[in-house]
């Protein structure tokens, strides 16, 4: 069998103080490799990362002052052979304009740059060459419509002229990001771009009959929020495709659109991808002549999907070491012919393409066998040149799977040595008990070991593999005491008997987790998205947010015993639903917005907001909620919290207008409610027991809830 696996190297760090959100690329000195340029609006400036002629980079120096720079393009405007730079944002002035800087080539750009006023505020900027004469324009999305502005031939450029992009019903859409091809092969660059809001793309179609200007939108339905948008011929039928993701509610994966040649598209098909997507990229990024996609989220790493050629893609794969991406630039640093990618993450990341990702066939043993009189450990290279090994101490043995092999090089003092690297599938326990321990170690901290499985048949004592990430499924049906990995993606841990677990878990995002036994602890230093499933939880930390997750805890309604004892979660929650048939204690979070939390409550019928008295199928309650204001920002919004008693709620800053959707909470009796609603009022209800002693005390203290809602059934 043969494995493929992401083809990037590690990343090369870059810092430029503050993390931009779109850069782009071009060769600003002629020396034909491609530098990198950002926009940095925290200091108002523009810096350029220089190439070093090698695929590295010089530090970050600045070259142009502008107010507010949002977002950057790469051209050759005047047709002089040096690129220049075209920049969107707002002015010193306040004005909204994009300002073309025109490049010595050199580096350096004449600092008297030329103005284009805007009739909104610009954000993402592309160069093309829209009516075929040979100089580049300029495409912005700027408020709800895209501007278009027409090189003069000269490096200057016509009053910008807008067109709307939503259908004949959404004409506020706001466009979120843009892409251009040739869709029916006119010869013609036709736009196609998103808009977030009505979960649509729209495309349109340049007119033949006046090349430059565009014809009305045809609109197309993506799931999922769409966010982002490439294009490529990903089933090789000489038809440009779109690739789509973005970040709907409970959405998550890749949204494929065929093309048909025409200009028209299929219907979309999704690929399994991560929440909370925000950038998109194609590109050839192997040997194998099919277009691949990365994709970038705010809170997950890169994923590589490598294309089959015929319009489907493999199981994602994880480029390790970038977060919060919401742009990839792909170009060839190196001069070898190969695509490479930087990205905007904490500063710039630079990823090295090495080629090839498909190893030689299966060489060394399939199966390592450790414990129980065979030896208490093993250690290998991994296919990318980890050195890890794998351990047991206590009863019971461990059978390590192989499933390929191939010749790597590993750095041996000055020069490389050749090694065979070995494909780990996966680790099977038996005959294990609670004394046994599982650890898995990386010879350097920072690397680590992708381990698509392990099981059990027996109880387990501790899992311990701070540089491990787990990217299938952990089957325990014995159970565990303590799991201890580096993150948890894509997959399920299964428990079964044996005593409360403590999992930590580094990061976790699309994971499931089903117990048939309660759960001590699950604590997750960075962001955590999961589905759990389980008796009970006496304690759930997360360092990050806790989003896109499902908590059910089933164990019945007791009097005085918590189904979930405690929820810290330091930066707070965002479309999250915690259900518990007994008792929550206490959920500390910043803030939650398209949340649910409630105990006790049973199914509510089909269009059913709050809970009456009879949806109550317990008198479970809720010890409280507090969650702590954001500066500037609402910290109770669009969510629910409901239970037969509530304690304490203390929810910040409440969003009182959900076009008109009400939101709130419901309870049969809550003790005390706080919080504060524009502008700045604060309040404290007390002793909430009827409809009529809340209407008092809202009444007695003037407030204006708006969409939200106190229930007391």
């Amino acid at each position: 069998m043969l494995f493929a696996t992401q083809p990037f190297l590690p990343h090369e760090f870059y810092p430029v103080d503050f993390t931009p959100r779109l850069i782009a690329t071009g060769d600003l000195n002629g020396d034909g490799l491609p530098d990198i340029v950002a926009p940095i609006s925290d200091e108002n400036v523009v810096v350029a990362l220089m190439n070093n002629g090698d695929g590295s980079f010089s530090p970050r120096r600045t070259f142009v002052r502008f107010q507010t720079p949002r977002a950057v393009a790469l051209a050759d405007f005047n047709g002089d052979g040096k690129d220049d730079l075209a920049v969107s944002g707002t002015d010193a002035d306040g004005a909204n304009v994009v300002s073309i800087y025109l490049g010595n080539g050199d580096g350096t750009f004449n600092q008297t740059p030329t103005r284009y006023g805007l009739a909104s505020a610009g954000l993402a900027i592309t160069a093309v060459d829209v009516n075929g004469d040979g100089f580049p324009d300029l495409i912005v999305t700027t408020g709800r419509r895209l501007a278009v502005l027409i090189n003069n031939g000269n490096g200057t450029f016509q009053k910008a002229v807008y067109y709307n992009v939503g259908g004949p019903n959404n004409i506020s859409d706001q466009p979120s990001s843009v892409a251009v091809g040739d869709f029916n092969h006119d010869g013609l660059p036709d736009i196609v771009t998103c808009l977030t809001a009505t979960g649509t793309v729209s495309v349109l179609m340049n007119d033949p009959a006046n090349p430059g200007t565009f014809l009305p939108p045809a609109i197309y339905t993506v799931p999922g929020n769409p966010l982002a948008v490439t294009t490529g011929d990903f089933n090789g039928d000489g038809n440009l495709d779109l690739a789509i993701v973005g970040s709907g509610f409970k959405v998550r994966g890749i949204n494929v659109l065929m093309g048909n040649g025409d200009g028209t598209f299929g219907p979309a098909v999704t690929y399994p991808g991560p929440y909370f997507a925000d950038a998109i990229a194609a590109g050839t990024f192997t040997n194998s002549g099919h277009e691949d996609l990365v994709v970038g989220s705010f809170d997950g790493p890169l994923e590589y999907f490598q294309g089959n050629g015929d319009g489907t893609f493999a199981t994602p794969v994880n480029i390790p070491g970038a977060l919060y991406v919401q742009d990839i630039q792909v170009a060839d640093f190196t001069g070898d012919g190969l695509s490479d990618l930087a990205v905007p993450s904490g500063g710039i990341k630079v990823y090295i393409n090495r080629g090839s990702v498909t190893p030689a066939a299966p060489s060394g043993p399939t199966q390592v066998t450790i414990g129980a009189g065979a030896g208490g450990s093993s250690s290998f290279y991994s296919i990318d040149g980890t050195r890890a090994t794998v351990a047991i101490q206590g009863p019971g043995s461990a059978t390590l799977d192989f499933s390929g092999s191939a010749t790597i090089s590993i750095p041996s003092g000055s020069t490389f040595a050749q090694v065979t690297g070995e494909q780990l599938a996966g680790i099977t326990l038996t005959g294990t008990s609670g004394a046994t321990t599982l650890s898995i170690t990386t010879l350097y901290r920072s690397q680590t070991l992708a381990v698509p499985s392990i099981s059990a048949d027996s109880v387990l004592g501790v899992i311990n593999a701070p540089t491990t990430n787990l990217t299938g499924d952990v089957s325990l049906p014995a159970g565990i005491r303590q799991m201890n990995v580096a993150s948890a993606n894509n997959g399920t841990i299964s428990l079964g008997g044996g005593p409360p677990a403590a999992l930590v878990l580094g990061q976790t995002d699309h994971e499931t987790i089903d117990s048939s036994s309660s759960i001590g602890q699950i604590r997750v230093s960075q962001d955590a998205g999961i589905t759990l499933t389980a008796p009970s939880l006496a304690s759930l930390y997360v360092g990050g947010s806790l989003h896109d997750s499902t908590l059910t805890l089933t164990a019945a309604y007791a009097a005085g015993v918590l189904d979930l004892g405690s929820a810290n979660l330091v930066r707070g929650m965002s479309n999250v639903i915690i259900a518990s048939a007994g008792n929550i204690g206490m959920i500390a979070a910043l803030e939650m917005s398209n949340d649910a939390i409630d105990a006790g409550v049973g199914p509510l019928a089909a269009g059913q907001v709050f809970p009456g008295l009879g949806d109550f199928v317990a008198t479970a309650s809720i010890r409280g909620v507090r969650l702590q204001q954001p500066l500037l920002a609402k910290s109770f919004t669009s969510s629910f919290i409901a239970a037969y008693q509530i304690n304490s709620l203390a929810l910040g800053a409440i969003q009182t207008s959900d076009s008109g959707a009400p939101f709130g909470v419901a309870s049969h009796a809550i003790a005390t409610l706080s919080g504060s609603v524009p502008p700045a009022q604060s309040f404290l209800l007390r002793n909430l027991t009827s409809p009529a002693t809340v209407a008092a005390q809202v009444s007695a203290m003037r407030l204006n809830l708006g969409d939200f809602a106190v229930e007391i059934v």
